[in-house]
Protein backbone atom coordinates (compact mmCIF):
# COMPACT_ATOMS: atom_id res chain seq x y z
CA UNK A 1 0.00 0.00 0.00
CA UNK A 2 1.42 3.26 -0.53
CA UNK A 3 1.64 5.55 2.50
CA UNK A 4 -1.01 8.17 2.86
CA UNK A 5 1.83 10.61 3.76
CA UNK A 6 3.55 10.27 0.54
CA UNK A 7 0.79 12.05 -1.19
CA UNK A 8 1.37 15.81 -1.17
CA UNK A 9 -0.82 18.44 -2.96
CA UNK A 10 -0.04 21.63 -4.21
CA UNK A 11 -2.72 24.77 -3.71
CA UNK A 12 -0.66 27.77 -3.93
CA UNK A 13 1.18 29.06 -7.42
CA UNK A 14 4.52 31.27 -7.60
CA UNK A 15 3.21 35.13 -7.97
CA UNK A 16 2.17 35.42 -12.19
CA UNK A 17 3.29 38.14 -14.06
CA UNK A 18 1.03 39.28 -16.11
CA UNK A 19 2.11 38.69 -19.73
CA UNK A 20 0.45 40.45 -22.93
CA UNK A 21 -2.53 38.59 -25.04
CA UNK A 22 -2.57 38.83 -28.29
CA UNK A 23 -5.62 36.99 -29.38
CA UNK A 24 -8.20 39.21 -28.36
CA UNK A 25 -6.48 42.44 -30.21
CA UNK A 26 -5.99 40.24 -34.03
CA UNK A 27 -10.00 39.46 -33.67
CA UNK A 28 -13.27 39.31 -31.70
CA UNK A 29 -13.67 35.45 -32.60
CA UNK A 30 -10.51 34.43 -30.80
CA UNK A 31 -10.42 33.25 -26.86
CA UNK A 32 -10.08 36.13 -24.23
CA UNK A 33 -6.86 34.32 -23.05
CA UNK A 34 -4.15 32.12 -24.60
CA UNK A 35 -4.67 27.97 -24.66
CA UNK A 36 -2.50 25.60 -24.66
CA UNK A 37 -3.26 21.96 -24.92
CA UNK A 38 -0.46 20.17 -22.61
CA UNK A 39 -1.69 22.75 -19.68
CA UNK A 40 -5.12 22.68 -19.85
CA UNK A 41 -5.23 19.32 -20.28
CA UNK A 42 -2.86 18.36 -17.49
CA UNK A 43 -3.78 16.34 -14.17
CA UNK A 44 0.39 16.58 -13.11
CA UNK A 45 2.72 19.60 -13.64
CA UNK A 46 5.92 19.00 -11.21
CA UNK A 47 9.50 20.09 -11.21
CA UNK A 48 12.29 17.27 -10.62
CA UNK A 49 15.55 16.72 -11.03
CA UNK A 50 16.70 13.05 -12.30
CA UNK A 51 18.90 11.25 -9.25
CA UNK A 52 19.35 8.35 -10.68
CA UNK A 53 18.33 5.61 -13.09
CA UNK A 54 16.60 2.02 -12.97
CA UNK A 55 17.39 -0.01 -15.83
CA UNK A 56 14.78 -2.35 -17.14
CA UNK A 57 15.90 -6.44 -17.52
CA UNK A 58 13.00 -7.09 -19.20
CA UNK A 59 12.31 -7.96 -23.11
CA UNK A 60 9.17 -6.46 -24.52
CA UNK A 61 9.58 -7.38 -28.17
CA UNK A 62 12.00 -9.45 -29.99
CA UNK A 63 11.93 -8.99 -33.96
CA UNK A 64 12.90 -11.11 -36.73
CA UNK A 65 16.07 -9.22 -38.22
CA UNK A 66 17.51 -9.65 -34.32
CA UNK A 67 16.86 -6.52 -32.96
CA UNK A 68 14.81 -6.47 -29.13
CA UNK A 69 12.94 -3.84 -27.79
CA UNK A 70 13.43 -3.23 -23.47
CA UNK A 71 11.08 -2.69 -21.39
CA UNK A 72 11.03 1.36 -20.17
CA UNK A 73 13.85 2.34 -17.74
CA UNK A 74 12.73 4.66 -14.62
CA UNK A 75 14.52 7.81 -14.37
CA UNK A 76 14.14 8.55 -10.37
CA UNK A 77 13.39 12.39 -9.82
CA UNK A 78 13.30 14.28 -6.67
CA UNK A 79 10.58 16.92 -6.31
CA UNK A 80 11.46 20.25 -6.41
CA UNK A 81 8.02 21.80 -6.96
CA UNK A 82 4.50 20.32 -7.30
CA UNK A 83 2.70 23.06 -9.26
CA UNK A 84 -0.56 21.22 -10.30
CA UNK A 85 -2.20 18.02 -8.90
CA UNK A 86 -1.28 15.71 -6.24
CA UNK A 87 2.02 13.48 -6.35
CA UNK A 88 2.40 10.21 -4.64
CA UNK A 89 6.00 9.42 -4.20
CA UNK A 90 7.96 6.15 -2.61
CA UNK A 91 9.51 5.89 0.51
CA UNK A 92 12.27 8.67 -0.05
CA UNK A 93 9.93 11.03 -1.71
CA UNK A 94 10.82 10.23 -4.94
CA UNK A 95 8.85 9.61 -8.23
CA UNK A 96 9.22 7.97 -11.43
CA UNK A 97 9.58 9.04 -15.26
CA UNK A 98 9.66 6.89 -18.36
CA UNK A 99 12.88 6.71 -20.57
CA UNK A 100 13.30 4.35 -23.55
CA UNK A 101 15.48 1.58 -22.24
CA UNK A 102 19.36 2.02 -23.59
CA UNK A 103 19.51 -1.67 -24.31
CA UNK A 104 17.13 -1.86 -27.40
CA UNK A 105 18.51 -2.59 -30.44
CA UNK A 106 15.45 -1.46 -32.36
CA UNK A 107 15.23 1.93 -34.38
CA UNK A 108 13.39 3.94 -32.39
CA UNK A 109 11.35 7.55 -33.35
CA UNK A 110 12.37 10.11 -30.99
CA UNK A 111 12.95 7.85 -28.20
CA UNK A 112 12.86 10.25 -24.70
CA UNK A 113 15.97 8.94 -23.15
CA UNK A 114 16.93 10.81 -19.63
CA UNK A 115 19.95 10.87 -17.17
CA UNK A 116 21.03 11.85 -13.99
CA UNK A 117 21.72 15.26 -13.35
CA UNK A 118 18.71 16.66 -15.50
CA UNK A 119 15.86 18.96 -14.29
CA UNK A 120 12.93 19.65 -15.61
CA UNK A 121 8.93 20.60 -15.93
CA UNK A 122 6.95 17.41 -16.73
CA UNK A 123 3.14 18.03 -17.76
CA UNK A 124 1.25 15.16 -17.76
CA UNK A 125 -2.09 14.11 -18.37
CA UNK A 126 -2.12 10.82 -16.85
CA UNK A 127 0.24 8.67 -14.36
CA UNK A 128 0.47 5.03 -13.53
CA UNK A 129 0.69 3.99 -9.88
CA UNK A 130 2.57 1.70 -8.20
CA UNK A 131 1.93 0.27 -4.84
CA UNK A 132 5.91 0.26 -3.95
CA UNK A 133 7.12 3.29 -6.51
CA UNK A 134 4.86 5.29 -6.10
CA UNK A 135 3.73 7.82 -8.95
CA UNK A 136 5.46 6.85 -12.76
CA UNK A 137 4.66 9.22 -15.13
CA UNK A 138 5.36 8.78 -18.59
CA UNK A 139 8.12 10.22 -20.13
CA UNK A 140 6.99 11.50 -24.17
CA UNK A 141 4.78 14.02 -22.19
CA UNK A 142 5.14 17.76 -22.44
CA UNK A 143 8.48 18.23 -21.18
CA UNK A 144 10.49 21.78 -20.32
CA UNK A 145 14.08 22.29 -18.77
CA UNK A 146 14.19 23.51 -15.42
CA UNK A 147 11.63 25.33 -13.36
CA UNK A 148 8.17 26.10 -14.56
CA UNK A 149 8.44 29.59 -16.26
CA UNK A 150 6.31 32.79 -15.91
CA UNK A 151 4.90 31.66 -19.70
CA UNK A 152 4.20 28.29 -18.36
CA UNK A 153 2.65 29.73 -14.85
CA UNK A 154 0.45 32.30 -16.94
CA UNK A 155 -1.50 29.65 -18.84
CA UNK A 156 -1.89 27.63 -15.55
CA UNK A 157 -3.04 30.82 -14.01
CA UNK A 158 -5.05 31.51 -17.35
CA UNK A 159 -6.99 27.94 -16.20
CA UNK A 160 -7.42 28.30 -13.02
CA UNK A 161 -8.88 31.68 -13.22
CA UNK A 162 -11.40 30.10 -15.65
CA UNK A 163 -12.29 27.39 -13.44
CA UNK A 164 -12.90 29.51 -10.82
CA UNK A 165 -15.17 31.53 -13.01
CA UNK A 166 -17.31 28.47 -14.13
CA UNK A 167 -17.40 27.75 -10.43
CA UNK A 168 -18.98 30.38 -9.23
CA UNK A 169 -21.72 30.67 -12.04
CA UNK A 170 -22.81 27.56 -11.47
CA UNK A 171 -22.87 28.18 -7.13
CA UNK A 172 -25.37 30.81 -8.19
CA UNK A 173 -27.43 28.46 -10.39
CA UNK A 174 -27.20 25.54 -7.75
CA UNK A 175 -27.32 27.22 -4.05
CA UNK A 176 -25.45 25.20 -1.60
CA UNK A 177 -23.34 22.55 -4.02
CA UNK A 178 -20.19 24.41 -3.35
CA UNK A 179 -19.76 24.00 0.31
CA UNK A 180 -20.93 20.63 -0.18
CA UNK A 181 -18.00 19.80 -2.42
CA UNK A 182 -15.26 22.08 -0.32
CA UNK A 183 -16.02 20.52 2.73
CA UNK A 184 -15.84 16.51 1.25
CA UNK A 185 -12.56 18.22 -0.01
CA UNK A 186 -11.50 19.17 2.85
CA UNK A 187 -11.95 15.41 4.50
CA UNK A 188 -9.93 14.17 1.35
CA UNK A 189 -7.38 16.24 2.63
CA UNK A 190 -7.84 14.84 6.07
CA UNK A 191 -8.08 11.22 4.61
CA UNK A 192 -11.20 10.96 6.25
CA UNK A 193 -12.66 9.58 3.10
CA UNK A 194 -11.32 7.98 -0.29
CA UNK A 195 -14.75 8.73 -2.73
CA UNK A 196 -17.23 11.29 -3.55
CA UNK A 197 -20.55 9.15 -4.07
CA UNK A 198 -22.35 10.52 -1.58
CA UNK A 199 -22.32 13.72 -3.68
CA UNK A 200 -25.63 15.45 -4.60
CA UNK A 201 -26.22 15.51 -8.36
CA UNK A 202 -25.67 19.55 -8.00
CA UNK A 203 -22.57 19.12 -6.14
CA UNK A 204 -21.44 16.58 -8.25
CA UNK A 205 -21.69 19.38 -11.34
CA UNK A 206 -19.16 21.42 -9.81
CA UNK A 207 -16.94 18.95 -8.19
CA UNK A 208 -14.59 19.41 -11.37
CA UNK A 209 -14.13 22.86 -11.14
CA UNK A 210 -13.90 23.38 -7.59
CA UNK A 211 -11.03 20.84 -7.22
CA UNK A 212 -8.77 22.72 -10.11
CA UNK A 213 -9.19 25.31 -8.61
CA UNK A 214 -7.19 24.16 -5.54
CA UNK A 215 -5.45 22.80 -8.23
CA UNK A 216 -5.67 19.18 -8.18
CA UNK A 217 -7.95 18.17 -11.20
CA UNK A 218 -6.68 14.93 -10.89
CA UNK A 219 -9.13 13.79 -8.13
CA UNK A 220 -12.01 13.61 -10.97
CA UNK A 221 -10.91 9.94 -11.46
CA UNK A 222 -11.87 8.79 -7.87
CA UNK A 223 -15.24 7.62 -7.55
CA UNK A 224 -18.59 9.35 -7.81
CA UNK A 225 -22.48 9.30 -7.20
CA UNK A 226 -24.73 7.33 -9.78
CA UNK A 227 -26.61 9.87 -11.34
CA UNK A 228 -30.23 9.67 -13.24
CA UNK A 229 -31.07 10.30 -16.78
CA UNK A 230 -33.04 13.31 -15.49
CA UNK A 231 -30.55 14.69 -13.70
CA UNK A 232 -27.90 14.38 -15.89
CA UNK A 233 -30.11 15.87 -18.72
CA UNK A 234 -30.93 18.94 -16.24
CA UNK A 235 -27.20 19.14 -15.15
CA UNK A 236 -25.66 18.97 -19.03
CA UNK A 237 -27.92 22.30 -19.60
CA UNK A 238 -27.06 23.95 -16.67
CA UNK A 239 -23.05 23.16 -17.43
CA UNK A 240 -23.57 24.58 -20.80
CA UNK A 241 -25.02 27.72 -19.55
CA UNK A 242 -22.12 28.14 -17.41
CA UNK A 243 -19.28 26.90 -19.37
CA UNK A 244 -20.32 28.80 -22.69
CA UNK A 245 -22.44 31.69 -21.10
CA UNK A 246 -25.56 30.92 -22.71
CA UNK A 247 -29.45 31.57 -22.03
CA UNK A 248 -31.52 28.38 -20.98
CA UNK A 249 -33.05 28.32 -24.87
CA UNK A 250 -29.21 28.23 -26.16
CA UNK A 251 -28.05 25.64 -23.95
CA UNK A 252 -30.97 23.59 -25.01
CA UNK A 253 -30.10 23.81 -28.20
CA UNK A 254 -26.35 23.02 -27.42
CA UNK A 255 -27.33 20.11 -25.51
CA UNK A 256 -27.74 18.04 -28.94
CA UNK A 257 -24.16 18.54 -29.47
CA UNK A 258 -22.67 16.94 -26.37
CA UNK A 259 -22.93 13.41 -24.78
CA UNK A 260 -24.40 14.02 -21.24
CA UNK A 261 -22.71 11.55 -19.61
CA UNK A 262 -20.62 10.89 -17.05
CA UNK A 263 -19.82 12.99 -13.81
CA UNK A 264 -19.27 16.52 -13.66
CA UNK A 265 -19.92 19.04 -15.98
CA UNK A 266 -16.30 18.20 -17.90
CA UNK A 267 -17.75 15.12 -18.88
CA UNK A 268 -21.13 15.87 -19.76
CA UNK A 269 -20.07 18.55 -22.27
CA UNK A 270 -17.74 15.99 -24.36
CA UNK A 271 -18.94 16.16 -28.15
CA UNK A 272 -21.49 14.03 -28.68
CA UNK A 273 -21.07 10.81 -31.46
CA UNK A 274 -24.65 12.92 -33.44
CA UNK A 275 -25.49 12.49 -37.12
CA UNK A 276 -23.60 15.36 -38.51
CA UNK A 277 -26.59 17.25 -40.01
CA UNK A 278 -28.10 17.58 -37.18
CA UNK A 279 -24.85 18.95 -35.29
CA UNK A 280 -24.44 21.44 -38.11
CA UNK A 281 -28.11 22.45 -37.33
CA UNK A 282 -27.48 23.09 -33.95
CA UNK A 283 -24.68 25.31 -35.13
CA UNK A 284 -26.69 27.57 -37.33
CA UNK A 285 -28.69 27.79 -34.87
CA UNK A 286 -26.17 28.80 -32.02
CA UNK A 287 -24.88 31.12 -34.90
CA UNK A 288 -28.23 33.00 -35.34
CA UNK A 289 -28.14 33.10 -31.55
CA UNK A 290 -24.55 35.17 -31.80
CA UNK A 291 -23.46 31.92 -29.28
CA UNK A 292 -21.51 29.83 -31.79
CA UNK A 293 -17.63 31.65 -31.07
CA UNK A 294 -18.27 30.21 -27.05
CA UNK A 295 -19.71 26.96 -27.97
CA UNK A 296 -17.58 25.81 -30.68
CA UNK A 297 -14.00 26.92 -28.60
CA UNK A 298 -15.29 24.84 -25.73
CA UNK A 299 -16.27 21.55 -27.94
CA UNK A 300 -12.90 21.80 -29.90
CA UNK A 301 -10.50 22.40 -26.82
CA UNK A 302 -12.68 18.98 -25.45
CA UNK A 303 -12.68 17.24 -28.51
CA UNK A 304 -10.25 13.84 -28.21
CA UNK A 305 -12.38 11.77 -30.55
CA UNK A 306 -12.23 14.56 -33.56
CA UNK A 307 -16.20 15.37 -33.65
CA UNK A 308 -16.47 18.88 -33.25
CA UNK A 309 -13.32 19.47 -35.72
CA UNK A 310 -15.43 17.44 -38.32
CA UNK A 311 -18.26 19.43 -37.98
CA UNK A 312 -16.34 23.23 -37.85
CA UNK A 313 -14.77 21.98 -41.08
CA UNK A 314 -17.95 22.07 -43.13
CA UNK A 315 -18.79 24.44 -41.58
CA UNK A 316 -15.90 26.92 -42.27
CA UNK A 317 -16.35 26.48 -45.98
CA UNK A 318 -18.58 29.05 -47.06
CA UNK A 319 -18.42 32.82 -46.54
CA UNK A 320 -20.30 33.96 -43.91
CA UNK A 321 -20.38 34.82 -40.48
CA UNK A 322 -20.96 31.12 -39.30
CA UNK A 323 -17.54 30.37 -41.52
CA UNK A 324 -15.30 32.58 -40.25
CA UNK A 325 -16.17 31.81 -36.66
CA UNK A 326 -15.73 27.84 -37.43
CA UNK A 327 -12.13 28.90 -39.21
CA UNK A 328 -10.55 30.94 -36.68
CA UNK A 329 -11.74 28.12 -33.80
CA UNK A 330 -10.01 25.65 -36.14
CA UNK A 331 -7.04 27.75 -36.52
CA UNK A 332 -6.48 28.55 -32.96
CA UNK A 333 -7.03 24.85 -31.39
CA UNK A 334 -5.14 23.45 -33.69
CA UNK A 335 -2.09 26.15 -32.92
CA UNK A 336 -2.92 25.37 -29.16
CA UNK A 337 -1.83 22.34 -30.07
CA UNK A 338 -5.92 20.79 -29.25
CA UNK A 339 -4.75 18.59 -32.50
CA UNK A 340 -2.61 17.82 -34.85
CA UNK A 341 -2.19 19.78 -37.97
CA UNK A 342 -1.23 17.19 -40.32
CA UNK A 343 -3.63 14.56 -39.01
CA UNK A 344 -6.41 16.63 -39.15
CA UNK A 345 -5.83 17.62 -42.39
CA UNK A 346 -5.41 13.89 -43.54
CA UNK A 347 -8.06 12.41 -41.21
CA UNK A 348 -11.15 14.43 -41.71
CA UNK A 349 -12.56 14.02 -45.05
CA UNK A 350 -14.95 11.18 -45.00
CA UNK A 351 -14.68 8.14 -46.85
CA UNK A 352 -16.03 7.94 -50.36
CA UNK A 353 -15.25 11.88 -50.35
CA UNK A 354 -12.23 12.43 -51.75
CA UNK A 355 -9.83 15.70 -50.47
CA UNK A 356 -12.73 18.22 -50.68
CA UNK A 357 -12.70 18.75 -46.69
CA UNK A 358 -8.90 17.88 -46.09
CA UNK A 359 -8.40 20.64 -48.79
CA UNK A 360 -10.87 22.96 -47.49
CA UNK A 361 -9.27 22.46 -43.71
CA UNK A 362 -6.25 23.30 -45.49
CA UNK A 363 -7.17 26.58 -46.94
CA UNK A 364 -8.56 27.39 -43.45
CA UNK A 365 -5.20 26.54 -41.54
CA UNK A 366 -3.28 29.02 -44.04
CA UNK A 367 -5.63 31.89 -43.03
CA UNK A 368 -3.66 32.89 -40.42
CA UNK A 369 -0.23 32.33 -42.29
CA UNK A 370 -1.66 34.44 -45.26
CA UNK A 371 -2.84 37.48 -42.16
CA UNK A 372 0.59 37.10 -40.72
CA UNK A 373 2.00 37.25 -44.69
CA UNK A 374 0.08 40.41 -44.96
CA UNK A 375 1.68 41.82 -41.82
CA UNK A 376 5.37 41.28 -43.23
CA UNK A 377 4.85 42.55 -46.32
CA UNK A 378 3.70 46.03 -44.78
CA UNK A 379 7.15 45.88 -42.40
CA UNK A 380 9.42 44.64 -45.47
CA UNK A 381 11.86 42.92 -44.97
CA UNK A 382 14.81 45.83 -44.19
CA UNK A 383 12.78 46.71 -40.89
CA UNK A 384 11.81 43.20 -39.81
CA UNK A 385 10.63 43.80 -36.18
CA UNK A 386 12.86 40.63 -34.90
CA UNK A 387 14.99 38.00 -35.39
CA UNK A 388 12.89 34.80 -36.32
CA UNK A 389 9.95 36.84 -38.32
CA UNK A 390 11.51 37.47 -41.58
CA UNK A 391 10.40 40.07 -44.44
CA UNK A 392 8.86 39.36 -47.74
CA UNK A 393 12.30 39.57 -49.53
CA UNK A 394 12.05 36.36 -52.47
CA UNK A 395 8.58 35.25 -51.07
CA UNK A 396 7.09 33.99 -53.96
CA UNK A 397 4.96 35.51 -56.74
CA UNK A 398 1.88 33.33 -55.71
CA UNK A 399 1.99 34.14 -52.30
CA UNK A 400 2.57 37.94 -53.00
CA UNK A 401 -0.33 37.35 -55.27
CA UNK A 402 -2.59 36.27 -52.03
CA UNK A 403 -1.47 38.85 -49.78
CA UNK A 404 -2.45 41.47 -52.16
CA UNK A 405 -6.22 39.93 -52.49
CA UNK A 406 -6.47 40.29 -48.49
CA UNK A 407 -5.98 43.77 -48.97
CA UNK A 408 -9.01 45.66 -47.39
CA UNK A 409 -10.16 42.84 -45.50
CA UNK A 410 -11.26 42.99 -41.67
CA UNK A 411 -8.55 40.53 -40.91
CA UNK A 412 -5.79 42.60 -42.77
CA UNK A 413 -7.04 45.74 -40.93
CA UNK A 414 -6.82 44.21 -37.49
CA UNK A 415 -3.34 43.45 -38.28
CA UNK A 416 -2.04 46.19 -39.69
CA UNK A 417 -3.43 48.05 -36.36
CA UNK A 418 -1.02 45.58 -34.62
CA UNK A 419 1.92 46.07 -37.18
CA UNK A 420 1.13 49.86 -36.79
CA UNK A 421 1.73 50.70 -33.01
CA UNK A 422 4.66 47.46 -33.24
CA UNK A 423 6.58 49.82 -35.77
CA UNK A 424 5.44 53.03 -33.73
CA UNK A 425 4.69 54.58 -37.03
CA UNK A 426 3.05 57.13 -37.38
CA UNK A 427 -0.24 57.41 -40.09
CA UNK A 428 1.67 59.52 -42.89
CA UNK A 429 4.40 56.27 -43.52
CA UNK A 430 1.65 54.27 -44.91
CA UNK A 431 -1.21 56.69 -45.75
CA UNK A 432 -1.16 55.30 -48.91
CA UNK A 433 -1.84 51.82 -48.43
CA UNK A 434 -4.15 52.80 -45.56
CA UNK A 435 -6.62 55.13 -47.65
CA UNK A 436 -6.74 51.99 -50.10
CA UNK A 437 -7.89 49.37 -47.24
CA UNK A 438 -10.23 52.53 -45.23
CA UNK A 439 -11.94 52.66 -48.69
CA UNK A 440 -12.33 49.47 -49.76
CA UNK A 441 -13.48 48.86 -46.16
CA UNK A 442 -16.27 51.41 -45.32
CA UNK A 443 -17.80 50.80 -49.24
CA UNK A 444 -18.48 47.19 -47.24
CA UNK A 445 -19.21 48.74 -44.04
CA UNK A 446 -17.71 46.18 -42.51
CA UNK A 447 -15.52 48.08 -39.86
CA UNK A 448 -14.55 51.64 -38.93
CA UNK A 449 -10.77 52.25 -38.64
CA UNK A 450 -11.21 54.87 -35.20
CA UNK A 451 -11.96 50.83 -33.48
CA UNK A 452 -8.62 49.76 -35.39
CA UNK A 453 -6.76 53.14 -34.03
CA UNK A 454 -7.36 52.63 -30.26
CA UNK A 455 -6.00 48.98 -30.40
CA UNK A 456 -2.72 50.33 -32.66
CA UNK A 457 -2.32 53.55 -29.89
CA UNK A 458 -1.59 51.00 -26.82
CA UNK A 459 0.33 48.58 -28.61
CA UNK A 460 2.67 51.94 -29.55
CA UNK A 461 3.56 51.12 -25.44
CA UNK A 462 4.36 48.04 -25.86
CA UNK A 463 7.22 48.03 -28.11
CA UNK A 464 7.62 44.40 -28.33
CA UNK A 465 6.12 41.31 -30.56
CA UNK A 466 4.61 39.33 -28.52
CA UNK A 467 5.42 35.56 -28.58
CA UNK A 468 2.39 34.49 -29.86
CA UNK A 469 3.32 36.15 -33.25
CA UNK A 470 6.52 35.14 -34.05
CA UNK A 471 5.48 31.33 -33.03
CA UNK A 472 2.39 31.44 -35.20
CA UNK A 473 4.99 33.04 -38.25
CA UNK A 474 7.31 30.11 -37.63
CA UNK A 475 4.70 27.51 -37.93
CA UNK A 476 3.14 29.04 -40.49
CA UNK A 477 5.41 29.57 -43.35
CA UNK A 478 5.59 32.96 -44.02
CA UNK A 479 9.43 33.27 -43.47
CA UNK A 480 11.47 34.38 -46.75
CA UNK A 481 11.80 31.29 -49.38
Amino acid sequence: MLCPSLFCQSNKLYSLVALFCISSLISASLSASPLDASVERAKFIVHVKVVGMERADTIAEKHDDGSVLYDDDWAVCEVKKIVLGMVATDTEGQLRVTSASEKSTVKLDNPVRLKKGDEFTIIADRCTLNNKLGMILPGESTRIDGAPGNDLLKLLDDRIQRAKSIRDTLSKLLPGAQSEVEKALGEFDEMARDDFRDLSPNADLLFDFCALAQYTPDLGDFPRPALSDSDRKRLTKLALRATCELDEESAEIASALVEGKGNGALALTRPADVEDSKALEALRRLSARENLESVLGWLLRHDVEGRAAVWATRLSTGNDATSKVCEWALVECAEGGFFDRKALIAGLAPKGTGTEYARALANTLDKKALVLASWLLLCESKDAPSKGVQGVEGMSDDRKKQVANMYGSVELLQVYALALGMRGADDANVADIRGRMEGKVQARGELDLKDLQNIARELRYKDKLPEAVKRIARRSGVERR
